[in-house]
């Protein structure tokens, strides 16, 4: 990792903090209270909605502290940027981590196999798609587009071009599992399912069902040009981190914005009443289990970014996510017993070959196992 960028970006880190704490603070707070300048309150009306309604349900503190978040994980990818430099440049060993997670080779036969987990997935949770956004289409009056749609300027878009978007989606989807022009469909297929995606939750209904699937599908395409071009790839490698990183900020995310009260059983409990399944409401009667699965939960996200670096533990680690998904569903209703993030897990399931000490022209070279 180059080291002007890691003192570039901690500097930017630095000063946005300053600028952060000495004045875009304040305007949070002058916003809540309707005396920030015009041009900031457009800002947060365009990045955040909601915020006018939400400014009579919340307090100010409730605001305050997801601007903070903001700096604090910029903060935590800054530290993770300077670790990662640190460890790659003085950690000294034959065995170095770094070297075994980056310096791969990714067989063909793997490469395949990741395809048809990934577009299989696609095709198999957007079934419907069609069917709903043209269901939505009739009640477009709530349509609220999202940040992307805005700046592109797209309205919802009528049956005709929900049909198109969608036959392209399948088409794209197909040539990735047949082979045909993969660099071109995996382009499309990203384009168009965010898109798709992008209008399904625009009426003020959002979820997070997709958004490892969502992060792949942009990364797919450089995994099969680098299998085009490159003898070393570690375009999977940073496929597996991105679905780490998004289990992880839902860890950080949990106790940045509850603290240590999200492991409060009490506040377990009013999830499950809230949901009211029958398993669910049979567990907010038992104390234990209100207490031990929410540490669960947030020990299993916080700790899935290991498999990332220690692959081997995808054996204990990729059940219990499994479990975790599947207790979501039976205990909340959420999601479902087969949804996008098991899916994905097939990302997981084989190694690359290690080049760290092999010939990256492709001659003669000798490969060890990672």
């Amino acid at each position: 990792m180059n080291k002007k960028l890691v003192i570039g970006w901690s500097s930017l880190w630095v000063a946005t903090t300053l600028v952060y704490i000495l004045w875009i603070r304040n305007l949070v707070v002058q916003s809540f209270y309707d005396t920030a300048p015009d041009w900031f309150n457009q800002l947060v009306n365009s990045l955040y909605p909601r915020f006018l309604i939400e400014k009579h349900r919340f307090e100010l503190s409730f605001f305050l502290g997801h601007a903070d978040q903001i700096i604090i994980r910029l903060g935590l990818i800054t530290c993770f940027l300077v670790f990662t430099w640190f460890a790659r440049n003085y950690w000294k060993s034959d065995t170095n981590w770094l070297d075994l997670l980056w310096h791969v080779r990714i067989p063909q036969r793997n490469i395949q196999i990741y395809t048809w987990v990934v577009y299989t997935c696609v095709i198999y949770f957007t079934y419907d798609w069609y069917i709903v956004l043209t269901h939505l289409y009739e009640a477009q009056v709530l349509y609220k587009p999202l940040l992307l749609l805005r700046l592109l300027h797209l309205s919802f878009p009528s049956p005709i071009w929900i049909g198109i978007g969608y036959g392209l989606l399948l088409i794209g989807c197909l040539g990735m599992l047949f082979r045909f022009k993969s660099s071109i469909c995996a382009m499309v297929v990203a384009i168009v399912f965010t898109l798709l995606q992008g209008w399904l939750y625009s009426f003020e209904k959002l979820d997070h069902a997709f958004a490892p699937l969502t992060y792949v599908l942009w990364l797919m395409p450089l995994l099969i040009i680098q299998t085009n071009h490159s003898y070393v790839q570690w375009a999977l490698p940073l496929i597996r981190m991105v679905i780490g990183i998004v289990y992880l900020q839902a860890g950080l995310e949990k106790l940045l914005i509850g603290g240590m009260e999200w492991l409060d059983p009490e506040t377990f409990r009013n999830y499950l009443y809230l949901h009211s399944t029958p398993t669910g409401l049979w567990v907010a009667n038992q104390d234990w289990l209100c207490i031990l699965l929410p540490a669960m939960a947030l020990l299993f996200q916080l700790s899935f970014i290991i498999i990332v670096f220690f692959p081997a533990t995808r054996w204990i680690i990729l059940p219990v996510g499994v479990l975790f998904h599947s207790s979501t569903y039976i205990l909340m209703g959420v999601g479902g017993i087969v949804n996008a993030w098991i899916w994905l897990y097939g990302l997981f399931l084989f190694d690359g070959l290690n080049t760290k000490n092999a010939d990256l022209t492709g001659k003669k070279s000798v490969d060890k196992e990672a």
